[in-house]
C-alpha cells in the first residue's frame, strides 16, 4: 500500500510502498479519509521527541496522529466496531491492561504511545492504518471526516474545562490562541462562560478568537497584560488556561487567577526558573489550584461530539486548509510555516 514515509528526522519525505497492516485479535484496520498535520507532529519529525531517543527511531516512519476514516477490517476479538463504521482514532494509544486503563482514566496509562509520533506506532498518513478498538471512537454522522480531525483538540479542551469543574457563568482567560487555544474558546463558550478573555501576540488570531466567542481580547506585548486583564476582570479569572509554555507567560497566567481559581497548564514549561518565583506566595494565599492536563479519554470525544451535534460548538468556524494525499509536501510546508493564525492543515 502507499504511505507518506519519513526517512530520517528532518530528512527526506516521500511516498512509497509498505506492507498493509494485518489486524491482531483486538485491532481495527481503518482507511483514513482525513488526517490533520499539526505543528506538533511536524516538529517531532524534524527535531525528534523528548519521549524517544534519536537512536531508537526506526525508519522509514509513517506519521499522522489526528485521523478519521472508515473501518476496513476487524480482528477476531473486536466487539465494538464492524466494517463500514466511521471512526476517529484516539491518541495516545493505551494498553487497556493497567490500573488506569481499567479505571477508565486511560490518559494516565504509563504504557501509552503517541499514535504516529512514537517508536513502533505507525500513523495514519497511509492508505490503511491500524489501532486497537479501545483507542477508537465512533464518529457522529453529522460530523465530516475533515471536521473530525479537529475533535482531538476540541475534546482536550472539553476534558480541561471538566477538570476545572466549571459552572455556567464562570470567567476564563486563555493565554495563547493558537490551534488549541481557539478550541479552548469554543469549549468555554459551550460550557457557558460569561467572560472569555483571549491573550495572544497576534491581532489576527485575537480577531478570530472574538469571532469564535471570546468576549474580550488582550494584545500581549502592547502593555501590561495582567493589568489589562484586571481591568476586564477586577477579581481575576476563575479559570486560567496556560498554553504558551514560556516562563514570562506562565508568570502572567499564574498572576491572573481569582481567589480559589484554577490554573490549567497544558504546555511544557520552557525556560521556567525552578527557584521559588515571587508570584507563588500569592498563589498560595489565594488558594489557587494548579491542575495539569494531559491527553483525554473516550468519553471526552463523546461529550465533544454531543456538543457539536447540539450546535454548541461549530467546527466549521475554524480555519481549515485541505490538501490531497499526493500534495503532502505542500501540507507539511503549510503546517510548519509561521502565520498570523494557526491553520488546521488536513490531508485527505
Amino acid at each position: 500500500m502507499r504511505a507518506i514515509l519519513h526517512h530520517s528526522l528532518g530528512g527526506e519525505v516521500t511516498i512509497g510502498e509498505i506492507e498493509a497492516p494485518v489486524p491482531g485479535a483486538h485491532d481495527v484496520i481503518v482507511r483514513p479519509k482525513a488526517v490533520q498535520i499539526g505543528t506538533d507532529s511536524t516538529r517531532t519529525m524534524v527535531v525528534g521527541s523528548p519521549r524517544v531517543k534519536p537512536e531508537d527511531w526506526v525508519f522509514p516512519h509513517v506519521s499522522g496522529r489526528r485521523a478519521a476514516g472508515i473501518v476496513e477490517a476487524v480482528g477476531s476479538e473486536v466487539t465494538r466496531f464492524e466494517v463500514g463504521d466511521r471512526v476517529i482514532i484516539k491518541s495516545p494509544i493505551t494498553c487497556n491492561a493497567c490500573e488506569w486503563c481499567q479505571r477508565g482514566i486511560s490518559n494516565m496509562c504509563p504504557n501509552n504511545k503517541l499514535y504516529g509520533n512514537d517508536v513502533g506506532s505507525r500513523g495514519a498518513l497511509a492508505e490503511l492504518t491500524s489501532a486497537p478498538e479501545w483507542s477508537m471512537v465512533r464518529l457522529h454522522d453529522d460530523i465530516s471526516f475533515v471536521e473530525a480531525t479537529l475533535l482531538p483538540d476540541v475534546a482536550l479542551m472539553v476534558h480541561m474545562y471538566e477538570r476545572a469543574q466549571v459552572i455556567p457563568g464562570f470567567t476564563t482567560v486563555i493565554y495563547g490562541t493558537g490551534r488549541v487555544g481557539l478550541c479552548a474558546v469554543l469549549a468555554a463558550k459551550a460550557f457557558g462562560a460569561s467572560r472569555i478573555v483571549a491573550v495572544d501576540t497576534r491581532q489576527t488570531s485575537l480577531d478570530l478568537a472574538r469571532k469564535l466567542g471570546a468576549t474580550d481580547t488582550i494584545l500581549a506585548g502592547a502593555g501590561d497584560t495582567v493589568a489589562s486583564l484586571y481591568e476586564i476582570l477586577p477579581d481575576g479569572a476563575e479559570v486560567v488556561v496556560e498554553l504558551a509554555g514560556h516562563a514570562s507567560v506562565i508568570a502572567q497566567a499564574f498572576s491572573s487567577a481569582a481567589r480559589r481559581g484554577r490554573i490549567m497548564v497544558l504546555s511544557g514549561l520552557m525556560g521556567l526558573d525552578l527557584s521559588m518565583p515571587d508570584w507563588f506566595g500569592s498563589v498560595i494565599e489565594r488558594e489557587v489550584d494548579i491542575r495539569g492536563i494531559y491527553g483525554l479519554v473516550n468519553d471526552d470525544y463523546l461529550h465533544a461530539m454531543r456538543m457539536v451535534s447540539a450546535g454548541l460548538i461549530d467546527l466549521q468556524a475554524q480555519t481549515i486548509v485541505e490538501y490531497e494525499f499526493d500534495d503532502f509536501a505542500s501540507a507539511f510546508a503549510a503546517s510548519g510555516s509561521p502565520t498570523d493564525i494557526d491553520l488546521h492543515v488536513v490531508v485527505s
